[in-house]
């Protein structure tokens, strides 16, 4: 529903170690390497496929991959709700496709880790996607909840939960044995990859106010894409590491080590031997300086993100995941309205509205074809469609009929959605449709002299006049060319 696409899947591979057959001969190198990356294991941007080459194979993970299966429902609802983000934490939950005929995650409070060998790194939960555990069924070699992800088994110190920690001391479940057989036997060996899009917003802050951003910690390998460029390589067999970026300011963190989006950018291209010039043009149509001197990606343009992820250690299995990028949900589109200029601060835009008209074209020809098609305004009864406030179900106010003073009946403008300047509005369009614009309507010239659309100057084409009112227009797009 988020436009967030999620694949498993379970590999062949021994709990002994000696195993992972089907990683290693893609990845090769099997040394483990406790606290730090094994950089370089894959091609530092994805092919036509959308799948990085391994390099010392030479293979796509794309043929590695080919059994995954797509799944739903991993990431905690009611932290959705409350705060916009995405996350999992499997210190904090166990997460199950065992018990599941359709695909979906189980998700419990409970906390579930592995018997059979005792040491610190087990004593949290662990992310053991294709094993359970039962009511009752606790484990014996690591009782209880003791340390956090950054356990380090030769450091009984590291990573020790606080006394005041809630959770510290909690019964740990059993998922499974180390040498264990059927269904108690530990699966280590799977891989995930993840899949969305999302959008540079004016500030570089959510719906909610927070900084757009992208976390992770876990072990083993983990490689994460935006827009096919690699940003994120803990590739090999280690403890659990992190790495995170900030899409407002443009930081990036891997391992303890600052740098930037920008930066790994460009390193990328010098890698691929682009020469100074083109490696400049490429930034410069991709980069701007916020202000701060902080190089960002250009506002409103949209991006992808491809995650990539193994455990192949047979050790322990860590997974943490939080984002709340702007996510682009297919056929949606986000509108919000600001205002700039004298006296636009001293506004109470909490009790102002804006009349705008929406404009949606469907594929009835079957063509794709925006032009071939009609196009349709877009009212509240529309099927499949709908005009809400993002973060709630609060709809737009809406009219069919709304005649500006000194208008006549037949100047009255119809299907008017009035939009408040402090929210953003979400535009969910019928599934057959293939363009779409947005008029607004009724802007009084003598009180706001300039009108832009997601910062450029509106061409004269698209501006109307009536009376002394002017309707802005934007082009006709796809909503996934232009989501916001």
């Amino acid at each position: 529903d988020y436009g967030i696409t999620m694949k498993m899947i379970d590999f062949d591979g021994t709990s002994s170690g000696s195993g992972a057959t089907q990683q290693n001969e893609y990845l090769v190198t099997t040394t483990f390497t406790s606290d730090k990356a094994t950089k370089g294991l894959l091609s530092n941007s994805l092919d036509e496929n959308g799948y990085p080459i391994a390099v010392q194979s030479n293979q796509s993970l794309e043929s590695l991959y080919s059994d995954s299966k797509t799944v739903n429902h991993l990431f905690i609802e009611s932290v959705h709700h409350s705060s916009g983000y995405f996350e999992f934490d499997s210190t904090q939950n166990f997460a199950t496709l065992k018990d599941s005929d359709d695909d979906n995650f189980t998700v419990y409070r409970e906390l579930g880790t592995i018997d059979g060998e005792t040491k610190t790194t087990l004593k949290h939960g662990q992310f053991l996607p294709y094993n359970t555990i039962t009511a009752g069924n606790y484990s014996t070699s690591n009782p209880q909840n003791m340390y956090s992800a950054d356990a380090r088994t030769n450091n009984n110190n590291a990573g020790l939960l606080p006394d005041d920690n809630p959770r510290k001391y909690e019964k740990l479940f059993s998922a499974g044995n180390i040498k264990g057989s059927g269904e108690n036997k530990i699966d280590y060996y799977f891989g995930m990859e993840m899949s969305a899009s999302f959008v540079q917003t004016v500030s570089g802050l959510d719906a909610w106010g927070h900084d757009i951003i992208f976390e992770f910690r876990g072990d083993d390998d983990f490689w994460l894409y935006v827009d096919n460029e690699l940003v994120i390589d803990l590739g090999g067999i280690h403890s659990a590491l992190s790495g995170n970026i900030n899409f407002r300011t443009g930081e990036v963190n891997v391992n303890g080590k600052d740098t930037t989006l920008k930066a790994l950018f460009e390193e990328n291209y010098k890698a691929r031997g682009l020469s100074d010039s083109e490696i400049t043009a490429k930034l410069n149509e991709i980069f701007e300086d916020n202000g701060k001197g902080q190089y960002i990606f250009k506002d409103y343009t949209t991006h992808t993100m491809h995650m990539f992820y193994m455990e192949r250690g047979a050790g322990a299995s860590n997974l943490h995941m939080r984002f709340n990028l702007a996510s682009v949900v297919p056929r949606h589109v986000s509108v919000s309205k600001t205002l700039s200029g004298d006296g636009a601060e001293a506004l109470d835009t909490d009790f102002l509205e804006y009349p705008f008209q929406i404009y949606y074209t469907v594929d009835e020809n079957g063509n794709g074809k925006i032009d071939d098609n009609e196009e349709f305004l877009l009212g509240n009864d529309d099927a499949h469609s709908r005009v809400t406030y993002q973060n709630s179900n609060q709809p737009v106010t809406f009219i069919k009929r709304y005649r500006p003073p000194g208008f006549t009946e037949e100047q009255a403008y119809h299907n008017i959605y009035f939009i408040n300047p402090s929210k953003s509005a979400e535009i969910a369009f019928p599934d057959n449709t293939i363009g779409y614009r947005i008029v607004e309507c009724a802007v009084d010239s003598t009180v706001y002299n300039n009108v832009t659309i997601n910062g450029e100057a509106v061409p004269d084409k698209n501006r109307t006049e009536i009376r002394g009112l002017i309707n802005y227009s934007s082009n006709t797009v796809t909503p996934e060319l232009r989501p916001t």
